[in-house]
């Protein structure tokens, strides 16, 4: 199996290379680019699995989930967050809570403050 590892940094980018290649990681490929764009380039993917929270699921990212594939996220509601997995399914991303827990919030997956009466 491979897996692909996204980050927007380019320095963080460079060292997570370098490290898994002195590691002998040869089935990963350390992609630079913004998260929310993901890397279509290298998809479908059996797997997304985000390394901090998020209030929304960009459906760029949905779209490159395989079939079946399955999302692993932390989503934010307000100052909590809680575990979901979700399954893409025909009509969308089927999903389970999991269990409560906490995180930052990554750049660029958070909903905009909006007045609603």
């Amino acid at each position: 199996e491979a897996v692909v590892a996204l980050e927007e940094d380019p320095v963080l980018a460079a060292s997570a290379a370098t490290a898994l290649s002195e590691a002998g990681a040869d089935n990963v490929a350390v992609e630079e680019g913004p998260l929310l764009a993901g890397a279509a380039e290298l998809g479908p993917y059996d797997v997304i699995f985000f390394d901090g929270a998020v209030e929304t699921l960009p459906a760029a990212l949905v779209e490159q989930l395989r079939m079946d594939g399955r999302i692993i996220m932390l989503r934010s509601q307000g100052p909590l967050c809680y575990a979901e997995l979700g399954v893409k399914r025909p009509n969308g991303i089927s999903t389970r809570r999991l269990f409560d827990a906490t995180a930052p919030i990554l750049p660029g997956f958070s909903t905009d403050p909006a007045f609603i009466f």
